[in-house]
């Protein structure tokens, strides 16, 4: 399709692909990972995060979401100063971790002195103290085990930032205590005082005569394809223009993509807590 030069039709494709060729027939519409990465690098910039660090799952999705986190976020005057990969199938983190916050460093220095003296010294590691934050390209089951580890290992008090999908639709009491604190951006299909009034009716169709039941990200795609049927036109025509979503306030890019404005939350014990910092 995005090869295609004489579509007869719009065509809205529900998939994204990165590249400069298409035409103003196509546009592409996802979920993906990169916008709720750049959405959260627009959290972090708005909250004064100038020097942050990275860490992420090691694999091309990590990769994916890691390097749209920092091509948002260095955008402004921003930087990252470290940055670390982790093995997704592996349990103790440790080794990463205190290589990301100066752990390791510390120790060495420690080491090093009561070599030199013969003596042994009171100690305790500390993390390295020019950063103003973190952020954590993770899946849900990994995100459970980062975010921990990064407390134990001298990480409490610092920002920590995530995506959506570092969190699932509907955390219990344990998911809350380990990801508490993670701040991140969510669609607002999936928050209980973001309501869609486009899309409220639909929830009552989805899950008749159980309202409350648990909300799924590709349902909010499927809603927001529907209504982009109409309104693709005048987005098209006007770029500055935007309309609400289930997924997101729309808008379209110069790439012809579908990008979606979230909104900034926090995860906290009681649940996730919408923030009041960006749009």
């Amino acid at each position: 399709l995005v090869a295609s030069t004489d579509l007869s039709v719009p065509v809205l494709a529900l998939n994204r692909i990165d590249s400069d060729r298409g035409g103003p027939r196509l546009q592409q519409f996802g979920l993906a990972p990169e916008n709720d990465a750049r959405a959260t690098a627009a959290l972090a910039n708005q909250m004064g995060q100038e020097r942050m660090l990275v860490i992420r799952r090691d694999d091309d999705w990590g990769a994916r979401v890691a390097t749209a986190f920092k091509t948002a976020l260095t955008e402004t005057d921003a930087a990252i100063v470290g940055e670390q990969r982790y093995p997704p199938d592996q349990q103790d983190l440790s080794f990463p971790i205190k290589a990301l916050l100066g752990i390791d460093a510390s120790e060495t220095r420690h080491e090093r002195l009561e070599s030199i003296t013969g003596e042994r010294f009171g100690f305790e590691a500390r993390r390295r103290q020019d950063i103003d934050g973190l952020f954590m390209a993770a899946r849900e089951p990994d995100a459970r085990l980062v975010l921990p580890q990064l407390r134990f290992h001298r990480g409490i008090g610092l920002p920590i930032f995530g995506v959506g999908t570092s969190v699932p639709g509907d955390p219990d009491s344990s998911a809350r205590s380990d990801l508490d604190g993670l701040l991140f951006a969510r669609m607002p299909w999936l928050l209980d005082d973001a309501p869609v009034p486009a899309a409220d009716a639909l929830q009552q169709q989805l899950s008749p005569g159980d309202p409350s039941a648990a909300r799924l990200r590709l349902q909010s795609l499927g809603i927001d394809s529907y209504r982009l049927l109409s309104g693709l036109p005048a987005l098209v025509r006007d770029p500055e223009l935007s309309m609400p979503g289930a997924s997101g306030r729309l808008s379209i890019n110069e790439r012809q993509q579908i990008q979606r404005a979230l909104l900034p939350v926090q995860m906290t014990e009681a649940g996730i807590r919408r923030l009041n910092r960006v749009d």
